[in-house]
């Protein structure tokens, strides 16, 4: 996904020296469990999408 941001975005990320630092601190996040990053990731953003897709699912087979 940060790929995709990146490629997408390169001429505006070539103006920001400090881009490298941004992904790997957005990195660690992710990645340590101290701080829960991909927990808050997955609660916010990931699982409700799961949710709703089982209730439409649900509710086209009934």
């Amino acid at each position: 996904m940060i790929t995709l941001f990146e490629l997408t975005f390169a001429k505006l990320i070539e103006w920001l020296p400090f881009w490298s630092y941004v992904k790997l601190i957005f990195t660690w996040w992710l990645v340590l469990p101290y701080f829960s990053g991909a927990a808050y990731v997955y609660e916010q953003y990931i699982r409700p999408y799961l949710l709703l897709g089982k209730r439409v699912l649900i509710s086209s087979t009934s």
